[in-house]
């Protein structure tokens, strides 16, 4: 669950911030998987049940780059 690498709030684009504001998010992450695509997932608890990792996008390495700014 915590393999993948933090992204910086400031890295986030508005779509994660919306995320953010309206479903508790706090905290994003990306992992490389198999092709060089991204694995764009939270680490999240929601009231006493478990800690999971939501799953939130997986996109190629180029829509990675475009979404959050670097290409």
């Amino acid at each position: 669950m915590t393999a993948g690498e933090i992204i910086a709030r400031d890295r986030w684009p508005k779509l994660y911030r919306g995320y953010a504001r309206d479903l508790g998010l706090n905290n994003l992450r990306h992992y490389v998987i198999d092709g060089g695509r991204r694995l764009i997932y939270s680490i999240m608890k929601v009231g006493d049940g478990p800690v999971f990792a939501w799953i939130l996008n997986e996109m190629s390495h180029k829509e990675y780059e475009q979404r959050f700014g670097y290409g």
